[in-house]
C-alpha cells in the first residue's frame, strides 16, 4: 500500500507534468492507492511502481531514485515471477524492460510515453526466486519522433549484469 494521498502529492513543475502524461494514458485514483491501469506509478517515495503483464500478473517493484530521463527501481523475484526452472520468467524480464523504460520517458521534459517500435533484450545471467534485483532504466535520445532507452538489470548483492534491453518508441511527430 502507498502512503501517500492526492493531497500529498509533490506539486513540482516537473511532477504536473508527469501527473498529466499518466491522466493521458489512464491515471487513476483509488483509496489511497495511486494505480495506473495498465502500467505505471513513476514517483521517488511513493514506494512503489506496478506493471501488469497481459496475464493479469502484478509486478511490484519499489522505486529507489529518479532523475529526468532515468529511473532506479528494486524488486524481490517472487514464485509468480519464476519460470519452471526457478529463475526470472524472460517474459516478466521484457515487461520490466517495456515498463521502466516508458517511465523514464514519462520523467523527461515532454513526458511522452510514446509506442514501442523495437525492443531487444540479452538475458546473460539467472535471477533466482527470493533474489533482489535492480532495474535502471536511461534515456539514451530523444529526437523529434523517436525514443532511444536502455535498461539494465543486475542482481542487488553481487552487481552482475543479469539483462540488457534498449527500447525505441515512436513519440509523433
Amino acid at each position: 500500500m502507498l502512503a501517500k494521498t492526492k493531497q500529498n502529492l509533490p506539486h513540482s513543475k516537473e511532477t504536473r507534468k508527469i501527473v498529466s502524461a499518466l491522466v493521458f494514458i489512464g491515471f487513476c485514483l483509488r483509496g489511497q492507492e495511486i494505480w495506473l491501469q495498465c502500467n505505471i506509478i513513476p514517483f521517488e517515495g511513493f514506494g512503489m511502481l506496478v506493471a501488469y503483464s497481459t496475464t493479469n500478473l502484478k509486478i511490484y517493484m519499489a522505486v529507489v531514485t529518479t532523475s529526468p530521463g532515468k529511473i532506479v527501481c528494486e524488486m524481490k523475484v517472487e514464485e509468480e515471477h519464476v519460470n519452471r526452472a526457478g529463475n526470472l520468467h524472460g517474459g516478466v524480464t521484457a515487461t520490466l524492460v517495456d515498463v521502466v523504460s516508458t517511465t523514464a520517458l514519462l520523467s523527461t521534459e515532454r513526458a511522452l510515453p510514446g509506442v514501442s517500435v523495437d525492443m531487444n533484450i540479452t538475458y546473460m545471467n539467472a535471477a533466482k526466486l527470493g533474489e533482489d534485483i535492480i532495474i535502471t532504466a536511461e534515456v539514451l535520445k530523444e529526437g523529434k519522433s523517436l525514443a532511444f532507452t536502455t535498461v539494465d538489470v543486475t542482481n542487488k548483492v553481487t552487481g552482475k549484469l543479469l539483462a540488457q534491453g534498449r527500447h525505441t518508441k515512436y513519440l509523433g511527430t
